[in-house]
């Protein structure tokens, strides 16, 4: 029986996003009905209640006589191709000798077939060249993102990882020139995951800067800038294909704090509601838009202000 401080089961499926594997091989019989099935039947049989994972040894063995090595493998998927595929790359970890050439290969298994990318140059283990990015974010209507590099190091820090991305010569359907995207991340070896600054330019434009600040269990505070108005504005027409592109994206983050969406809770006044709404227009100020998240007692509370 193994105790998960995080509730990672699915919210569509009420399956965990995640499979145990027995010296590198998947058992086989996941999500029984009780953890009674798991220790009269065993035959590698699991079960998720609760916070509790219970399983037992593929073939019933005695581990404190023949021991077994486990893990939990994040699929993040119901996928059996994608369940298998992450099974095989989970036993080339050691063999790979570089995390993130390990973590980089699971990613594009999860998020295939929407990322694509060419050779990858490992500098030492702690960094690497990714080459020839493509991203697809059609989903959501911004198009396809395509870098000709990306730099990507990252460091160790107990059971914090910090990771350093930097996409260099991106294009998009909405840049009207080539940028630079730079992600600053934490994540965790339980699978959390937090960003700490995100910037996006376009050529020698700052569009976004993002910065968030986190304590030990939850996000602090938060800013974002939206720099050169216009040129951002005319971005969104082009990503959403109308003249109303930042009216709608803004109305999403919105409908998101109101519905309580988001993954903490937010509240925003009218008064920043009608400042975030009026920036997108054409009469707005041509500056900075700022946006601020800082905690109070009851939650987060947002305000903005032109810069």
């Amino acid at each position: 029986v193994h105790k998960l401080d995080l509730d990672t089961t699915d919210s569509n499926t009420g399956i965990p996003p995640f499979r145990i594997l027995e010296n590198g091989r998947l058992l086989p019989r996941r999500d029984v009905d009780s953890t009674s099935e798991v220790c009269e039947k065993g035959r590698g049989r699991s079960v998720y209640l609760n916070g509790l994972f219970a399983f037992a040894p593929s073939d019933n063995a005695d581990l404190r006589v023949t021991p077994r090595n486990y893990r939990l493998l994040e699929t993040l998927t119901d996928n059996p191709a994608k369940i298998r595929a992450l099974a095989e790359v989970n036993g080339m970890r050691d063999r790979l000798g570089n995390d993130g050439v390990w973590l980089l290969t699971k990613l594009r298994i999860h998020c295939d077939p929407r990322l694509t990318f060419g050779r990858v140059a490992v500098g030492s283990r702690r960094d690497m060249a990714v080459h020839d990015i493509r991203i697809d974010l059609d989903q959501i209507r911004f198009g396809l993102l395509r870098a000709e590099e990306a730099r990507v190091r990252w460091t160790e820090d107990g059971l914090w990882r910090s990771l350093e991305i930097d996409l260099e010569t991106l294009t998009a359907p909405w840049l009207p020139e080539p940028g630079r995207l730079v992600l600053a991340l934490d994540w965790k070896t339980d699978g959390e995951l937090r960003l700490r600054r995100l910037q996006l330019s376009a050529g020698a434009s700052l569009w976004i800067d993002a910065s968030l600040a986190w304590s030990d269990t939850e996000l602090g505070e938060a800013t974002v800038t939206f720099g050169e108005g216009m040129r951002l504005r005319e971005g969104l027409r082009r990503a959403c294909g109308g003249e109303d592109a930042w009216e709608a994206w803004i109305g999403g983050f919105l409908d998101a704090i109101r519905s309580g969406e988001l993954p903490f809770s937010c509240g925003i006044d009218a008064q920043a509601e009608a400042a975030l709404l009026h920036a997108g227009n054409a009469d707005s100020a041509p500056g900075n838009l700022v946006i601020a998240l800082n905690r109070a007692a009851d939650g987060m509370t947002l305000s903005c202000r032109s810069g």
